[in-house]
């Protein structure tokens, strides 16, 4: 069990303590901002506590009116300005209670008179020190990089705070079973989060999708993808990813929606356009689909005169080296000083580069060439990227039974051995597959 699951189970016991625990806390900062009257808030953060005070925004505002924004901390930290923040409630979220921009808008609030408020998992850290009211998290030391647990417990305190301010008695028992249904979950995950593990392993891009509550949510689902996966994800609201983003969408993108209630509703009567109808040109030249109008036409070489045939079949071929100059596509990857180097396209191709970047961290020189086009196949490309005098073996990976194999040897002609790596009704090799076979064909033995 990884130290980022371990802190995963442990939410619902945090959750479970954490109102009561602040509750005093609670009270009063709602007393003294019913007593003056505060109407807005302007929050500051980093990283995961940005997203938790992003889900503060939507909570004050759905459960109290309260109109707030972020307080962009670098306009103080960088430009020296000064925000008028004294009839504010001003909140700093911090995991460590360290973050030096909002540790900035909290003093800065404090001097002007306004309430502050720190929400860390540190009583003792500056922030908590310097803001009039903290909220702790009580989440125990996070030892993983990926924040969950003091995720979950911010939102919880923001969602607490809303619904105490805002004397919503209904909010406020729903919050309190939170702890015992998140509790039911994790004990028993949908049966898809394996499959769909599997399916996206290798993915590197995507989007992340919602609206409303979900969507600070949505960009802490993104942001733990980046940091533990290393895609380069990003999380839209899904009105806003219509206005642009869109269009770097393809069917081979993954996107997740994060979908509650109010996207469920979302639905809108698809309109189907009929076609314009349009005058066709004859197809004199179709050899079927006459409906018994005509004879069918008939193409075949037995019927061209021999001259006419030679013409034609040195117009192919010309066709086909115009093909072979213009259009051969690859790429190399980490290959100029390889020792032993993967032929791969496809999804095999982002494994074999997975490969060759953990043979690479273990002192292997790897590399990889990734035929785009399959035909032509770049022959000369390969041969002169294997031609190296550094190259050892060749390792042709497929997600079939040699495809490609003998386009990789008669491109190599015998210059270099070849090996084959295939897999063949679906299944798919890990990366640490290829890293064992590139030392078997180095003859080393794999650390």
């Amino acid at each position: 069990m990884t130290l980022m699951h371990r802190e995963i189970m442990e939410q619902p016991e945090v959750l479970g303590r954490l109102y009561e625990k602040n509750e005093a806390v609670l009270r009063a900062l709602v007393e003294e901002l019913n007593a003056r009257g505060v109407t807005k808030a302007v929050f500051a953060g980093r990283g995961t506590s940005d997203n938790a005070a992003v889900f503060a925004q939507y909570a004050l505002g759905v459960y109290r009116g309260v109109v707030s924004a972020l307080a962009l901390p670098s306009s103080m930290s960088a430009y020296g300005a000064r925000l008028s923040l004294r009839d504010c409630l001003a909140a700093g979220f911090s995991q460590s209670g360290r973050a030096t921009d909002a540790l900035l808008v909290l003093e800065e609030a404090a001097l002007q008179g306004a309430p502050t408020l720190a929400v860390t998992n540190d009583a003792a850290s500056p922030m908590a020190k310097a803001a009039k009211y903290h909220l702790c998290c009580f989440a125990g030391e996070e030892k993983s990089v990926a924040a969950t647990k003091t995720f979950t417990a911010q939102i919880y305190l923001a969602a607490s705070l809303a619904a105490l301010w805002g004397e919503n008695r209904e909010l406020q028992a729903a919050l309190r079973r939170v702890p015992e249904q998140l509790a039911a979950f994790l004990a028993a995950p949908p049966d898809s989060l394996p499959r769909l593990a599997e399916r996206f392993r290798y993915a590197d891009d995507g989007f992340v999708l919602s609206r409303g509550f979900n969507y600070p949510v949505a960009l802490e689902c993104a942001l733990k993808l980046n940091e533990t996966c290393y895609m380069k994800i990003k999380a839209y609201s899904a009105s806003d990813f219509y206005h642009g983003p869109l269009a770097q969408l393809d069917e081979k993108t993954p996107v997740v929606v994060l979908a509650d209630g109010m996207i469920g509703q979302m639905m809108e009567a698809i309109e189907w356009r009929k076609p314009k109808e349009r005058a066709l040109p004859p197809k004199d030249w179709a050899t079927d689909g006459t409906r018994g109008k005509r004879p069918h036409n008939i193409i075949n070489s037995l019927y061209i005169d021999a001259k006419d045939c030679a013409v034609q079949n040195r117009k192919l071929q010309e066709k086909y080296d115009r093909i072979t100059e213009t259009e051969v596509r690859y790429e190399e990857f980490m290959a100029q000083d390889a020792e032993i180097l993967f032929v791969a396209y496809g999804t095999t191709a982002r494994i074999a580069r997975a490969a060759v970047l953990k043979l690479r961290k273990d002192g292997v020189k790897a590399g990889l060439f990734r035929p785009v086009t399959l035909w032509p196949f770049p022959e000369k490309a390969l041969r002169e990227c294997a031609a190296h005098e550094n190259v050892a073996a060749v390792i042709d990976v497929e997600l079939s039974m040699g495809q490609m194999i003998d386009d990789v040897k008669i491109a190599l002609a015998g210059a270099k051995p070849v090996r084959f790596v295939g897999m063949g009704g679906g299944a798919i090799p890990a990366p640490q597959e290829l890293v064992d076979e590139a030392y078997k064909a180095l003859g080393r033995c794999g650390k």
